[in-house]
């Protein structure tokens, strides 16, 4: 029988006593959400002061081409970032630290800085970053990752998108793990030690798992965006969650096999005797079900098992 020191799901809210600073990466191998963070319309109108401002023309003739330009609507820039006003501690979420994920490329204004370990970035900068989320162990799909500045809460983005790669060589069940998220750096909360984290937020409970290739930012400073900012989400909070709701489990095999992924083809790595407990339902995979019992975390065929 094979006990876990980490749980899957949190049961409450409590305090986090030490936020993980994760700077550095690693190179290996990196279905529908259940619930998709809620869309805002927020807004953040910056105002152009760019030197290459457009300036009144002189020139009669050239009199139309001005009035044109002046009336042209300002340019928007959807990012995944909030501004400061829908921003909150990290705390309110349990940070296990059991990695989960990883951010496999940075982009700063369209040049690849996933090689870089501290990134520099300008007031009107945008981070684009790309990876995959889900729990490595058992499979446990995401529904959304949540970016950490400063110990704040500063973003959010679905997961969603197909990864075969992952699916093939971290867990058979996150076939859509992958995510893509754009940072407005004018978003990002000023500290001595500015550290960008990417977290998986668990489906059901309070849990948050780091992923690997958080950065290490250094502002720069220079002009602020010459656009508008508009936030496509706003980041999930830990009292809009309910909290998990305990089922009855019922196993009717006297040994019922617990495996790593939903099929028998997956490693066993404990069992459960016959009778009842109680437990969490996770999620669900064909006739499977991805368990919480205790300390033991795993899937289970639903053949052998009843629940209320």
């Amino acid at each position: 029988m094979r006990n876990f020191p980490y749980f899957l799901i949190g049961m409450f809210g409590a305090s986090l006593t030490g936020i993980l600073t994760i700077v550095g990466f690693m190179y290996f191998f990196s279905d529908a959400p259940e619930e998709t963070p809620e869309k805002v319309s927020t807004s953040v109108q910056i105002p152009n002061t760019s030197q290459n401002a457009a300036q009144p023309q002189q020139a009669e003739t050239s009199a139309p081409a001005v009035a044109q330009q002046a009336s042209a609507p300002p340019q928007i820039r959807q990012v995944d970032s909030v501004p400061a006003s829908l921003q909150y501690k990290i705390s309110e979420w349990n940070a296990v630290s059991f990695y989960s994920g990883f951010i496999d490329r940075i982009v700063v204004d369209d040049e690849d800085r996933t090689a870089q370990q501290v990134i520099d970035l300008r007031r009107d900068s945008v981070i684009t970053l790309t990876g995959w989320a889900g729990h490595s162990e058992f499979g446990m799909r995401t529904p959304t990752v949540l970016f950490s500045v400063c110990d704040t809460i500063v973003g959010v983005t679905t997961v969603q998108d197909p990864r075969p790669d992952v699916a093939d060589n971290v867990h058979m069940n996150l076939t859509t793990a992958g995510w893509k998220a754009t940072l407005a750096a004018e978003h990002l909360p000023k500290c001595e030690n500015p550290v960008l984290v990417a977290w998986a937020q668990a489906p059901i409970g309070f849990n948050i798992f780091p992923l690997h290739g958080g950065r290490l930012l250094n502002m720069v400073g220079g002009e602020p965006p010459a656009f508008t900012l508009t936030s496509r989400f706003r980041p999930p909070r830990h009292d809009e969650r309910s909290q998990p709701t305990m089922k009855t489990i019922a196993v009717k095999a006297n040994a019922l096999r617990i495996r790593r992924c939903p099929t028998t083809d997956c490693a066993v790595v404990g069992q459960f005797s016959a009778g009842q407990y109680n437990g969490f339902v996770i999620e669900r995979a064909g006739d499977w079900s991805l368990v919480q019992i205790d300390q033991q975390v795993g899937w289970v065929s639903e053949n052998y098992l009843s629940i209320q």
